[in-house]
C-alpha cells in the first residue's frame, strides 16, 4: 500500500497550523511520525497520511499567560470519487443533451 508521506512544514499548511505545531503534536504523542534522520539532534520527521487524517487537533490561544483552548478541527477523510460511475454520468448528461440538438435541429 502507498501512502503520501509529509514534512512538519507540509502538515503544518496541510491543517493550517504552524510547523511548530506540529511538532509538539510528535513530542506528545498525538500525531505519529517517524524520525528518518539523525538521532533527536538532528530529527526529520515524516508523517504518514492516514496518520495526519486520524488526528483531532486542538486549536490553543496564549492569553494573560494562559493557554486556553480556543476551537477543534477534526480531520477527515475525503470521499473516493467512483470515476466509473461519475464518467458513465456524464456520457448519460452528453448523450441527453445531443438528442435535444436533433430534436431542435428537426424542429426548425
Amino acid at each position: 500500500m502507498m501512502y503520501d508521506i509529509f514534512t512538519p512544514a507540509e502538515a503544518a499548511k496541510r491543517l493550517g497550523v504552524t510547523k511548530e505545531n506540529i511538532y509538539n503534536l510528535i513530542k506528545d504523542g498525538t500525531l505519529k511520525a517517524t524520525n528518518v534522520g539523525n538521532g533527536n539532534v538532528n530529527a526529520r520527521w515524516k508523517i504518514r497520511e492516514e496518520d495526519l487524517a486520524a488526528i483531532t487537533y486542538t486549536k490553543y490561544k496564549v492569553r494573560h499567560n494562559k493557554v486556553v483552548k480556543t476551537e477543534i478541527i477534526e480531520v477527515v477523510e475525503e470521499p473516493e470519487l467512483d470515476v466509473k460511475a461519475e464518467l458513465s454520468k456524464l456520457k448519460n448528461d452528453l448523450l441527453d443533451i445531443l438528442v435535444r440538438i436533433e430534436d431542435l435541429e428537426q424542429k426548425l
